[in-house]
């Protein structure tokens, strides 16, 4: 009843007078007679293609056939379908169990749909071919216009491949009680919950008061990499960015980042120990950012010693001081209760030893038990990004594009993060908002640019318009 009305209050429905149903043997296929039922009953041309011979069927399935066959209705099997035009193909053969190969007269069906442009195919639970746990597909996988989910997402259908073959989706609430499904240790974040924990600032408030961030980085060439980790943090809402740059770096950084306080260091070609005890000193920071265009020479590791040894706040690490962490694993030791790591996959093979394949057919595993084990917040960054934390729970981000695959672009979300962090937002927290808002960002600039325009550079100031979407998100929230 529930995906019934979703569908014919679809946008879709109204030019679909024809519905096809695909049944399987188990109780997906139930999900799809049921269906059919409340379909037929409100007017529409229905036509049920069977698997399997009903005796082969689930209990369920057979009682709702029994029960669709009482009301007029009957069925035809699946080697005879072919696509009406126009119409409505309901995809009820395989559900989140399935794994292997798909049947061939399956495999079949899913080739005749593909010659029909004016089909529009909606799955139930999660297209058929498509795993719900690891989002693996199979040949001859369905991909929908609309899944329609029972209860809640599955995993399958934010990991990829399985997210591009599940088109729109949306859950069917069918009564677990919601404690029930907090204690589930994956969560798909959502514009409310941000809006939820975005920082308030007091009528009276002050830069002093609204977050300090010391972004420690850079060196000749990567200045880019220096100016888009302090713009994220300023965009982000610090109310003071300190910016410690090698002295060969301060002339092209300053003009480019007016509203930072940009500091010249001694060193003239990377930061040195005393720079890094000057900066703390001089910025008293809430947190410091540190990694992009950092270097990978032993005067960076040095620098990166300096700051664990002489700053116990929170710390962002990036890019570079992934790598460098990599190289010396006892240093989690002093990030442990105070770190936010935020590596691509190539990255965390770094920290892990596992091959970029390995951590991308396992993109909530291994970060949950590297949060776990070493006591630091993980944001994987990729599709989805996923941000895992200390007590377990893995948050699933579901902004962001294509276009966001561009130079730069992690910068921002590290100065991003630091500038929420500095503002008084948890480690966890901090992490998954600065992941949707990044994110949406980019959405916003996709729509606009498109996925191909977008570079880095632009996401600092379209990091307002997504504030702004936050803040209208549930707006009987305080």
């Amino acid at each position: 009843r529930g995906m019934w009305e979703v569908l014919r209050r679809h946008p879709v429905f109204s030019s679909k007078r024809h519905l096809q149903v695909l049944v399987g043997r188990g109780n997906n296929g139930g999900d799809g007679v049921a269906l059919a039922r409340y379909a037929r009953e409100a007017g529409m041309d229905v036509e049920i293609y069977l698997l399997e011979d009903p005796e082969k069927c689930s209990e369920d399935l057979q009682f709702q056939l029994l029960w669709y066959a009482e009301h007029g209705g009957g069925w035809r099997e699946l080697r005879t379908f072919v696509p009406a035009p126009h119409a409505m193909v309901v995809d009820a053969l395989f559900g989140t169990g399935f794994h292997g190969e798909l049947p061939p007269q399956v495999r079949e069906a899913r080739k005749r749909l593909e010659q029909r442009e004016d089909v529009w195919v909606v799955s139930v639970d999660i297209p058929s071919g498509v795993h719900g746990g690891t989002g693996e597909a199979a040949e001859g996988a369905f991909r929908a216009h609309l899944t329609l989910t029972p209860g809640a997402e599955k995993l399958g259908h934010w990991r990829y491949p399985g997210r591009s073959y599940r088109g729109e989706l949306v859950t069917i609430p069918i009564g677990i009680p919601g404690e029930v499904l907090e204690r589930f240790p994956h969560r798909r974040v959502e514009a409310v919950d941000v809006r939820r924990q975005l920082p308030r600032r007091p009528g009276d408030a002050h830069k002093g008061q609204v977050g300090r961030v010391l972004v420690l980085t850079g060196r000749p060439g990567y200045g880019g990499a220096v100016i888009l980790t302090a713009m994220g943090a300023l965009r982000g809402g610090a109310g003071l960015v300190y910016v410690a740059v090698p002295g060969d770096l301060y002339t092209a950084v300053l003009p480019r980042i007016p509203s930072a306080v940009v500091m010249p260091m001694q060193g003239r070609t990377s930061l040195t120990v005393l720079d890094v005890r000057e900066a703390l000193a001089a910025s008293r920071p809430d947190v410091v950012v540190t990694g992009p265009g950092l270097g990978r020479d032993a005067e960076a590791e040095r620098m990166l010693v300096t700051l664990l040894e002489h700053y116990d706040g929170p710390v962002v690490l990036d890019a570079d001081a992934i790598y460098h962490l990599g190289q010396h694993p006892h240093w989690l030791e002093h990030l442990r209760d105070r770190a936010v790591l935020t590596p691509h996959p190539g990255e965390f093979s770094f920290l892990t030893g596992k091959r970029t394949d390995e951590i991308n057919q396992q993109r909530a595993d291994l970060p949950q038990i590297f949060a776990r084990t070493h006591g630091v917040v993980l944001l994987l960054k990729g599709a989805p990004t996923v941000t895992a934390v200390p007590e377990g729970r893995v948050y699933w981000n579901p902004t962001g594009n294509p276009g966001m695959a561009t130079g730069g672009s992690g910068d921002v979300l590290a100065g991003l993060i630091g500038a929420l962090l500095a503002q008084g937002v948890s480690r966890q927290t901090a992490a998954w908002m600065g992941a949707y808002l990044h994110g949406l960002a980019g959405d916003l600039l996709a729509e606009r640019l498109t996925p191909y325009a977008l570079i880095a550079e632009d996401l600092p100031e379209a990091l307002g318009e997504a504030f702004r979407r936050i803040q209208e998100a549930d707006p009987s929230l305080p």
